[in-house]
């Protein structure tokens, strides 16, 4: 099963996003036509793990108390959405640009790893600090927040997981290149 983002456009307008997805390894594509529940269409990420289809993004349309990320689940591709997890703390600062990852490991534990763009320890010029969160079980409970970054002056994070092994990556700096 393959799963990804598209955003329609309809009578010249954009529309909220939606899934795209494919139970047959990529030879057939459907578009669900139901709308996602963000309207953040260059923040989504998705995810595939056994049973779910995850979707992170930063709030801001139900039931997201922007601008905080969040994590909703479904069990059907998209067709419905079953869980809503706020997975930063909701404080009134900014939380955007998640990055979200996956692994399977041989005995059947699913690890979970996101990775936001966080503004409650300061920012400067599109910069912020890079926090991370982690799930053993699927997304079912989350270690607390960890920040990775030193000074709030990160952007571009970008994640890989690999069984026990967490990678993340930044740039520090302004947001645009010098």
């Amino acid at each position: 099963t393959m799963a990804g983002v598209y955003v329609p456009e309809i009578n010249g307008l954009g529309r909220y996003p939606r899934i795209t997805r494919s139970t047959n390894g990529g030879a057939t594509w459907t578009k669900n036509p139901i709308d996602m529940p963000s309207s953040s269409s260059d923040q989504l990420r998705v995810l595939l793990t056994p049973g779910f289809l995850n979707f992170a993004h930063p709030g801001g349309r139900w039931p997201g108390p922007a601008p905080e990320v969040v994590l909703h689940r479904s069990t059907d591709l998209g067709d419905s959405w079953k869980d809503s997890t706020v997975l930063s703390t909701i404080d009134g600062e900014g939380s955007d640009m998640p990055e979200l990852q996956g692994w399977e490991d041989g005995a059947g534990n699913t690890r979970i790893a996101i990775l936001w763009r966080d503004t409650k320890y300061g920012a400067s010029d599109f910069t912020a600090s890079i926090i991370a969160r982690l799930s053993h079980n699927n997304g079912t409970s989350w270690e607390p927040e960890q920040v990775l970054t030193d000074t709030p002056l990160a952007v571009r994070q970008k994640l890989a997981l690999y069984d026990n092994i967490a990678a993340a990556a930044w740039k520090y700096g302004g947001f645009f290149p010098p």
